[in-house]
């Protein structure tokens, strides 16, 4: 388990999925802001963000996402369980992302 988070970006059927291992807050949300924006710049609109390694987001973490779907960007969420779950549907985030298959 990571103590502190850190990023991981792969490509699934030419759509970036962006892994969150480990934890994520104030201290390190802007790993993920800088992800994005390095998508955006690649011209990414949809990306899957895997939480299945995420030990622990915060509200600044999920202030990073709904600020990426205000954007235009599209974000599957995948394998989010435990206290990254709970506190993305606290936040009302599951209404405006798209559903994994895979959940």
């Amino acid at each position: 388990m990571d103590p502190i988070g850190r990023l991981q970006l792969r490509y699934v059927d030419d759509v970036p999925v962006v892994a969150l291992i480990g934890d994520f807050d104030l201290s390190n949300a802007a790993l993920l802001r800088d992800g994005f924006a390095d998508l955006r710049e690649r011209r990414a609109n949809r990306v899957v963000l895997d939480l299945s390694e995420t030990t622990y987001i915060d509200s600044s973490t999920i202030g990073v996402i709904a600020w990426e779907h205000g954007r235009g960007l599209t974000i599957a969420v995948h394998g989010a369980t435990g206290g990254p779950l709970r506190a993305l549907q606290l936040a009302g985030i599951p209404q405006i992302l798209d559903r994994d298959a895979g959940e």
